[in-house]
Formats: C-alpha cells, structure tokens, sequence
C-alpha cells in the first residue's frame, strides 16, 4: 500500500506540476497576447505549479520529505470568487465544487488546470478541490 500511495503521490506532484508549468509558459511564448493582469496571474500560477514540482521531486529524492508536498497540496484546496479574485489552481487531478451567488458549480480536469483573475466580473463564491483534500490525506497514510 505504501509503494502505491507514494506513486500517487508522485505523479499528481512531478507530472501535475509539469504539466501546469508547460500550460503556464504557453501564455509567455505568445508576444502578441501578453497583458499586464495576464503577464500576473500566470506568473503566479507558473510560481505554484514549479513549487509543486519542487516539492514532488524532493519527496522523490527522500520519503519522509512530506512538508513540502503538503503545503504544495494545501495551495490547490481553495476555489475562491469574488469581483476581486478568482483563484483555483490543481495538479495530477482536480474534483472542485463550488457554491456562488450563481448556484453550485463542479469541475473535473485531469492534468493541471488554473483559473486567477484580478478585477472582473465573477461571482461571490466559496468551494473546495477534494481531490487535493485527498492528497493530503494520502500524504498522512503515507506517514503512518
């Protein structure tokens, strides 16, 4: 049970965290697109996704390095909306539910996936990725 939930562990870090850092750098590699606001939010999106790798290639390195992969899980956990931010953010896969002023909503993405805005117009709203809960949970077997 060990090996698998470290494998687990491993691909939703290192391959989750690669894939989001390629879909981050996209943005950067197409000049004629570029915004202040965008330039922002995918910095920051590409700042979580090579954390998230960071921390998958340490755990990798030594099992018992768990703190970094937990606080690199604890990053995705939060679906936040409001007129002012917007922040979603998921490696290896993503399970989010979300309730707003416009009703419940749910995403599911394999991959990585993000969604960062600053000023625009989204709704209230709060939710959470369980797939990242889960991870963490993972994260704790994992120790015992």
């Amino acid at each position: 049970m060990q090996t698998f939930i470290r494998s687990t562990l491993l691909i939703a870090s290192i391959g989750g965290g690669f894939m989001g850092c390629v879909s981050a750098l996209n943005y950067f590699f197409a000049f004629s697109s570029w915004t202040i606001g965008g330039a922002i939010v995918n910095g920051l999106a590409l700042t979580v996704f090579i954390y998230t790798l960071y921390a998958g290639l340490q755990f990798s390195k030594s099992a018992s390095n768990t703190k970094q992969l937990s606080r690199a899980f604890l990053l995705q956990v939060p679906w936040l909306s409001s007129p002012i931010l917007m922040y979603k953010i998921g490696t290896g896969i993503s399970l989010a539910f979300m309730y707003s002023s416009h009703g419940g909503n749910y995403f599911f993405s394999l991959g990585a996936n993000y969604s960062m805005a600053i000023f625009s117009d989204r709704p209230w709203g709060i939710g959470v990725n369980l797939a990242a809960i889960g991870f963490l949970v993972l994260i704790k077997l994992y120790k015992k």
